[in-house]
């Protein structure tokens, strides 16, 4: 999407009318609950991804598969939990998702490492072994570009 910015991105987000966040975001992505989701997941942003670009809802595949999007220079959004800890795990009458999810973009590999830009921290460079854990855990990513 060319010339806009983020507050005119977000107003074109699919929304969630049931709090399913397979189906659109659901809560509120301006103003923090402690106690909601926050979040969409996967196959719903694909969908609204493609509106711009290509976009691939790659769950569920292997982090060697997400390695070869990255050498082929497709960043992938990668839902994970805050600081690479362990999940803690919560049930939704959609399903599990982990209290502490957080969503980052993976847009680098070299040397066993992947590096993240983070909207919290900014960007660093995390363990194959750190990263492998939690994807393999979640496995929740979109590949676009």
């Amino acid at each position: 999407m060319t010339n806009t910015n983020l507050s005119q991105f977000l107003k074109t987000m699919p929304y969630s009318s049931n709090g399913d966040p397979n189906n659109g975001f659901a809560g509120n992505p301006y103003v923090y609950d402690a106690n909601g989701v926050d979040t969409i997941y996967p196959k719903a942003v694909t969908s609204w991804a493609q509106r711009y670009t290509n976009a691939e809802n790659i769950s569920g595949q292997s982090s060697t598969y997400l390695q070869e999007e990255l050498r082929a220079g497709r960043p992938v959004i990668m839902w994970m939990t805050h600081y690479f800890a362990a999940p803690q795990w919560t049930h939704y009458w959609w399903g599990y998702t982990p209290l502490n999810l957080h969503v980052v973009c993976v847009n680098g590999y070299s040397n066993g490492s992947y590096h993240i830009v983070d909207p919290w921290l900014n960007s660093y460079w995390v363990s194959g072994s750190s990263f492998d854990y939690i994807w393999n855990t979640l496995n929740l990513g979109v590949a676009v570009g």
